[in-house]
């Protein structure tokens, strides 16, 4: 997933897209993949370990059905993001639409998705959570390496990671069958060592028939 640094270097280019423009839709694209739609940019969010991640986006998604995400669009859509951050040193992506907070936590195995309001009070999430969102307490500082990526090259990067990641399920996957197949073929040769011998199998079965009677 994303580092710190990376969150922040990210920060300034999601700046520059969305602030100040109206969210036109809030859909979601896959079981773990979100997208808040402007007028011109999309800004993705995944939050599926270890891929989780966020940055801008052209690309065209069709929607996946999800309530969550209808009930998003009634409380933000047409309203205008105000405000872009990342909460103390977590990994926590904060948006700001007008009087409402957005937040991915992004840092947890099973992250949080929550809309607030301007007191933190959780209205929406994704999954059962607290009713009241937590604003992280200030920590010290932390020496972060320095990371200088853009969208475009987190994209192209976590959608390689995904498609080696897909590549070696498959893998997985077609092994255990061939593992499978193999244990049935053995199987089988047993079996048909054991029925090849049928002729000697019925011809002492005859000869034990006509001599019952000894």
């Amino acid at each position: 997933m994303l580092s710190y640094s990376e969150m922040l270097s990210l920060l300034p280019e999601i700046k520059k897209g969305i602030l100040g423009k109206n969210l036109v839709r809030f859909k979601q694209i896959s079981p773990t993949s979100y997208v808040f739609v402007f007028s011109n940019i999309q800004l993705l969010i995944c939050v599926q370990k270890p891929f989780s991640r966020f940055h801008l986006t052209n690309k065209k998604y069709k929607p996946y059905p999800s309530a969550f995400a209808d009930q998003v669009n009634k409380l933000l859509r047409e309203r205008a993001c105000v405000e872009v951050f990342l909460l103390s040193e977590d990994r926590i992506l904060c948006l700001r639409f007008e009087q409402y907070y957005f937040i991915a936590e992004l840092m947890y195995h099973h992250p949080i998705l929550a809309v607030t309001d301007s007191l933190f009070a959780i209205m929406l999430s994704n999954k059962p959570t607290s009713s009241h969102y937590k604003k992280p307490l200030s920590k010290p500082a932390i020496h972060h390496a320095s990371a200088f990526v853009n969208s475009k090259q987190v994209e192209e990067h976590y959608q390689l990671l995904e498609k080696q990641a897909l590549l070696a399920s498959h893998h997985k996957k077609i092994s255990n069958q061939l593992l499978k197949l193999e244990k049935q073929l053995q199987k089988y040769q047993e079996q048909y060592c054991q029925a090849k011998d049928w002729q000697v199998l019925q011809n002492e079965t005859e000869l034990l028939k006509s001599h019952l009677q000894q």
